[in-house]
């Protein structure tokens, strides 16, 4: 595994899966196989919580849409939380 030279907190392997890391939450993306491993791999050193498939992460709505291959992050819910209203 090998740390991102743009971003410390993204880690990827020769295989291109990558993990990122943001305080206590983490995100594995990569095949089903490359996943099972590296959460086998870290559960063995650390107590680790599987919440399944990402649908929210930093704040962020994920959505993903296989067959077209693309993954969609809205930031909506955050800004109707937050915005300020007069």
């Amino acid at each position: 595994m090998e740390s991102s030279k743009y971003e410390a907190v993204i880690y990827t392997t020769g295989s291109g899966a990558t993990i990122i890391l943001w305080v206590d939450d983490m995100l594995l993306i990569g095949s089903k196989a490359e996943v099972t491993w590296m959460k086998s791999a870290i559960s063995k050193r650390f107590k680790i919580k599987d919440l399944g498939n990402v649908k929210f992460f930093l704040s962020m709505l994920v959505e993903c849409d296989r067959q077209k291959r693309r993954i969609y992050l809205s930031q909506g819910a955050y800004i109707k939380e937050h915005s300020v209203t007069g």
